[in-house]
């Protein structure tokens, strides 16, 4: 068999960084002095900057000191702590005094349950490693001021020492009380940020009383708004501009500067990363339609933005740097004519207005408001009934038609909470496969190496890495997609391509192939074929909206599988799902497909009721990458309940280079037993449910067939 060439990962996302901390600590000497195992040793008087680490609390007990060792440019430390001073599941507090980094491990290797500190800490009960648990260290020591990493840092003193709580993560909560955390109430005198974050600093508990909103490092509090030892909460926000679905808005012209990704309203850009009267520009990934406010809480004058706009000079009353406040929705919302039930604020189809064309359980989220209804018009062959109570609860009234007054109707007007929708063939249809077919044009600088992800609403998205060269010029190929946040035609809003870096693609047409159809479900040629970049006017992205997804006669001709199909799910479905989810998964990991002989994901029925998956994979790292082959089981059963088990079983790493194993027990193995799964048991547990198979039925028998294909005999009911 010939050998396929590696495929170095194209790019990274936030997940990266997590697995990067945990993982460098493995790394063996092949850094050539820049990773080593640690050697502390007893805490002295002398002792510079580094960590002192304590088997009791408040700083008492066997202590052991880890710091530079001069003369060596060492930056990181591991160690397990069976081999130090302090002892194995000891350690109780803990002392930085250096611009130090540290983790600790529930077990040795640097697995299981971790907890990361970068100032003191007096007592580790409220930490997640708890108090004489760890076995194992990690230390990394950082270069600059106050550089402790990704993530936002809070200290009890200037110079970011001192109690410190750490709050990191791509959606981080806000601390209504700092008197719960390490660095307690009325105690903050320093801050660090690492990557796009900002934090706002409340003088009272609860986001109230003067505040402050950081972006950059501040080693003295003194000398701001929130003051020195005054801060009792705090807001925490990230940039979130990520290449998925939302709204991005910029500091500067042309897609520059700071940016903030939303998908929800945003009462004060003031506490966000990209600031108050900053904003300059501004691109939708979907569709979307935002209002931008002059003032605060949707106050002043406004300008609505359906699409990019590269510099707010030319808008009226929204230029440069006079945002305040936004207000987001999806365009399917809006009453423009477009199929769906419009529901009205007041009578004779006035007032403020929402399109719907899928049930919604709080009429509150909506602008229509909750016990506010009071007309309704329905365009297209559309059904609608309006609940009293939320969640679809209480009297009701169901249409049909238009009605100007629901005041004359069992749920009255102004008493309406909650909306169900029942919506034309096939918007009901369930759904337990989505591909999607890409033509690459077959012109100059057509393919790409950068990164795409395609969504189909704004909970759903799959980046496109299979084990080859996506993308390349004149290609067709079909790309599994992730059905997250996808159950029934009625959930796929769009489908949205964005892309990383300034590599453009042109896409010549794509099909989009639900439930194994033998026709696209719809289709979108383009001529010669629409480039996804930033050059000659076009952009980053492309959005084929709800709407003209639904005029396409080929959307309302959908015919699902005959049942039979519906039965079987074939190996080279299985194969597929498989490259795709682990495809995604790399996007946000220091993985990549590595070289292989014969196919990158290779399955072989073990028996009746099971299949052995490999994949090839590597792993970037300091010194050589290492090869990763991954090995696993899925084990497919009815229950005594009769329901579908799908377990994945045996899950193990072997690299070339054995600590590198740790790359996969980190992150991918853990990837497959869980998220893995759960889409090959919910692409399963469909085929056994009354709402797709016509003859209906539960699990009876499943047995995997000489061909590798999982094979479902349902249990007949009735």
């Amino acid at each position: 068999m010939s050998l396929v060439p590696a495929r170095k990962p194209k790019g990274r996302g936030l997940l990266a960084a997590a697995v990067l901390v945990a993982v460098s600590v493995s790394l063996t000497p092949t850094a050539a002095g820049i990773v080593r195992w640690a050697t502390d040793k007893p805490c002295s008087a002398s002792d510079g900057a580094g960590v002192y680490l304590y088997a009791g609390t408040n700083y008492t007990g066997a202590c052991s000191f880890f710091g530079f060792n001069s003369g060596t440019p060492i930056v990181r430390f591991a160690q397990g702590l069976d081999r130090s001073v302090v002892g194995d599941n000891t350690a109780s507090s803990i002392r930085i005094t250096g611009n130090d980094r540290v983790t600790l491990f529930l077990h040795h290797g640097f697995d299981g349950t971790s907890t990361t500190f970068v100032g003191d800490d007096p007592d580790f009960s409220d930490d997640a490693i708890g108090q004489d648990s760890a076995s194992s260290i990690a230390v990394e020591i950082r270069s600059g001021v106050c550089n402790r990493g990704e993530g936002v840092w809070l200290f009890e003193r200037t110079n970011c020492h001192g109690r410190a709580t750490g709050v990191f993560g791509s959606n981080p909560e806000d601390v209504p009380e700092l008197a719960s955390t390490n660095v307690g109430d009325n105690d903050v005198s320093s801050l660090a940020l690492g990557g796009q974050r900002s934090v706002t600093l409340y003088h009272e508990s609860g986001f109230r009383g003067s505040s402050s909103t950081f972006r950059a490092l501040d080693t003295n509090l003194s000398d701001n708004g929130v003051g020195d030892n005054a801060a009792s909460s705090a807001r925490f926000r990230v940039s979130g501009c990520d290449d998925l679905a939302g709204v991005y808005v910029y500091a500067d012209s042309a897609f520059g500067g700071r940016c903030s990704k939303f998908n929800v309203d945003v009462p004060d850009l003031g506490v966000e990363y990209i600031g108050n009267d900053t904003a300059s520009s501004l691109r939708t990934i979907g569709d979307f339609v935002a209002d931008a406010y002059v003032d605060r809480f949707y106050q002043g004058p406004s300008t609505r933005f359906w699409r990019e706009d590269k510099t707010f000079g030319d808008n009226s009353p929204i230029g440069h740097d006079t945002a305040s406040s936004m207000q987001i929705r999806p365009r399917t919302t809006l009453c423009d004519g477009e199929l769906g039930v419009y529901l009205y604020a007041e009578a004779n189809y006035r007032g403020r207005c929402w399109r719907f064309t899928d049930e919604m359980r709080d009429l509150g989220e909506s602008y229509v408001g909750d016990n506010a209804a009071s007309s309704i018009r329905i365009f297209g062959t559309y059904s609608a009934s309006l609940y009293a109570d939320r969640s679809l609860a209480g009297t009701s009234s169901t249409f049909t038609g238009d009605d100007p007054d629901l005041a004359n109707t069992a749920v009255g007007s102004g008493r309406a909470s909650s909306i169900a929708i029942e919506g034309p063939v096939p918007e009901r249809e369930f759904i337990h496969r989505i591909q999607l077919r890409v033509v690459v044009g077959n012109v100059t600088d057509a393919g790409t190496d950068d990164d795409v992800v395609v969504s189909l609403n704004p909970k759903n998205a799959t980046w496109l890495d299979y084990a080859r060269n996506d993308f390349e010029r004149g290609s067709t190929f079909t790309y599994d997609l992730l059905t997250d946040g996808v159950a029934r035609f009625d959930d796929i809003d769009w489908i949205a391509f964005a892309k990383t870096g300034t590599d453009g693609v042109c896409i010549a047409r794509v099909d989009l192939i639900v439930n194994n159809s033998r026709q696209p479900s719809y289709s979108r040629s383009f001529f010669p074929c629409r480039s996804l970049d930033d050059e000659n006017g076009h952009t980053r992205d492309l959005a084929l909206r709800y709407d003209d997804l639904r005029r396409s006669p080929a959307w309302r001709q959908y015919t699902p599988p005959n049942v039979v199909d519906q039965l079987i799910l074939r190996a080279d479905e299985v194969q597929s799902r498989i490259e795709s989810l682990v495809g995604h998964f790399l996007h946000f990991s220091p993985g990549y497909w590595g070289k292989f002989y014969g196919a990158p994901v290779e399955l072989e029925r073990s028996d009746s009721h099971t299949i052995h998956v490999d994949l090839d994979l590597a792993g970037e790292a300091d010194g050589p990458d290492p090869e990763v082959d991954v090995d696993f089981d899925i084990n497919a059963t009815c229950n005594s309940e009769h329901d579908i088990l799908i377990r994945v079983l045996n899950a193990h790493a072997n690299a070339h280079f054995p600590l590198y194993a740790k790359l996969l027990s980190l992150g991918i193995l853990e990837f497959i037993e869980q998220d893995l799964q759960g889409q090959i048991n919910k692409a399963l547990t469909t085929f056994a449910e009354d709402r797709t198979i016509p003859i209906g039925g539960r699990c009876g028998e499943i047995y995997v067939n000489p061909s590798g294909d999982i094979v479902l005999l349902p249990r007949l009911t009735g």
